[in-house]
């Protein structure tokens, strides 16, 4: 039995012994091309895929075919077949992977994961010709085609083991790094995790799909629903807690959502998000509290949703919003404490300031927010009456 592999760099091995392959990277990538591409080919086109006329094309043909036929050829079973006009190999009793990894549908889940490990990297990582034009073309429509194939084949074997989510998460997290632009495979991870119970890696790998999503205008269809299911499941599981008293269920929660540009001029969007950051960021300094990452948060940017409708997506009690208006060298800056289950204001504040120095003005805003006696009475009385969060000096 031949085996030949381009799922990865090009190997032969008969009867399971590896073969000794030529040291010329033209004579492999021929023997690569003719072991794909199955059928006659004309020495013509050969000669103008891989040899320059300069380079006696006719005469190197002839000698890279040389060195094939002994990797490829048995007494019994002469698979290379050449006449002057035409070059075949045949493939009788022969497996190539890529072919085989084709024609694997219907396969049993231990059978396409098989098949899965067989992808050792891009097909024929080791055969880049790109001053041969004709193979190089040849080769980049094969490895987008070889791809796409692992792809369609991990997603099959997740679906297919979608019972025990342990056991298709390993296949999850390569088919985001075989097709990281694909939203509905970061969607599949998500899914898959949340099954999985595993809450830690939910948010990190949301984020990420996120941050690799955006450069092409992605994220905000099956990524986010697939989060909101995980985080739905996850509220309705902390609500079960709480009803058994469990102590996990008592952890304040807060989301900071992108404060809302009310000037005329565009170019302060970049302060209102920076406030937005700022104030996260010191929020999630405050002990055994959850603070929504910005990332996550900023998936509700310009998008008018209920209060309500966030809490239970995110699984949080808190809500922060705001808005900022610049007219001159005067800025406004609002911010509303809400209850995010009931869409009642617990604490609301305006801030009245000169934009001399935005960035300590953004500072002293975010640090009387983040310190505000009223957030942090609500916050403690979450917590059970825990006073680490009154602190001196606080807000009115």
């Amino acid at each position: 039995m031949l085996e030949i592999r381009v799922l990865g760099g090009l190997e032969v091995v008969r009867d399971g012994v590896p073969a000794t392959l030529p040291p010329s990277r033209k004579t492999r990538a021929l023997l690569a091309y003719l072991a794909l591409a199955r059928g006659r080919h004309r020495r013509e086109q050969l000669c103008d895929m891989f040899w320059d006329v300069p380079d006696d094309p006719r005469g190197s043909l002839r000698w890279s075919l040389s060195k094939i036929r002994p990797i490829v050829d048995e007494v019994s079973v002469p698979r290379l077949l050449a006449d002057r006009q035409s070059v075949e190999l045949r493939t009788e009793a022969t497996s190539v992977d890529f072919l085989a990894a084709q024609s694997c549908a219907g396969l049993a889940a231990d059978d396409l994961a098989g098949i899965v490990k067989s992808f050792r990297g891009p097909l024929l990582s080791d055969l880049d010709l790109p001053e041969n034009s004709g193979f190089h073309t040849w080769l980049l429509g094969m490895r987008e085609d070889a791809r796409k194939l692992q792809a369609r084949l991990l997603r099959s074997l997740v679906e297919r083991l979608a019972a025990t989510p342990e056991a298709a998460l390993p296949y999850a997290r390569e088919l985001v790094s075989v097709d990281p632009f694909d939203e509905d495979a970061w969607a599949l991870l998500i899914a898959t995790l949340a099954e999985a119970g595993r809450s830690g890696e939910l948010r990190p790998q949301f984020e990420t799909g996120l941050r690799t999503l955006r450069d092409v205008g992605g994220g905000f269809g099956s990524l986010l629903r697939a989060w909101r299911a995980a985080q739905a499941a996850s509220s309705r599981s902390v609500d079960h807690a709480k009803a058994a008293g469990s102590p996990a269920a008592q952890r304040a929660s807060i989301v900071v959502l992108p404060f809302a540009n009310l000037s005329n001029d565009p170019a302060q969007q970049y302060f209102a998000d920076g406030i937005t950051c700022e104030l996260t960021t010191d929020l999630s300094r405050i002990p055994d509290m959850l603070v929504i990452s910005r990332n996550t948060a900023f998936t509700y940017k310009n998008r008018p949703i209920d209060t309500r409708q966030i809490g239970r997506e995110l699984g949080v009690r808190y809500v922060l919003e705001g808005s900022l208006r610049r007219s001159g060298s005067q800025l406004r800056v609002s911010a509303q404490l809400i209850d995010a289950a009931t869409g009642a204001h617990l604490w609301a504040e305006r801030f009245d300031r000169d934009t001399g120095d935005l960035f300590a003005l953004q500072n002293e805003i975010t640090g009387r927010l983040a310190t505000c006696r009223v957030l942090e009475a609500e916050l403690a009385r979450e917590m059970g009456g825990d006073d680490r969060f009154v602190r001196a000096g606080a807000c009115a």
